[in-house]
């Protein structure tokens, strides 16, 4: 579940999102991407994470 701010943040601002990705079953190069909505212009806002997954070794 996504966890963001609940105060609204002012134009110039700064803010943060916080975000998980379960793992389980997935290897190597992985992309997603989080759909920001907000009372902006546009009012959705793409961020793709980009990162490997690599198997613990046990």
């Amino acid at each position: 579940m996504p966890e963001w701010p609940e105060e609204p943040i002012p134009p110039g601002g700064t803010g943060e999102i916080k975000a998980k990705f379960d793992t389980e079953g997935k290897m190597k190069e992985q992309k997603k991407t989080i759909t920001v909505t907000a009372n902006t212009y546009p009012n959705e806002t793409k961020i793709m994470l980009k990162g490997m997954v690599t198997p613990v070794k046990g």
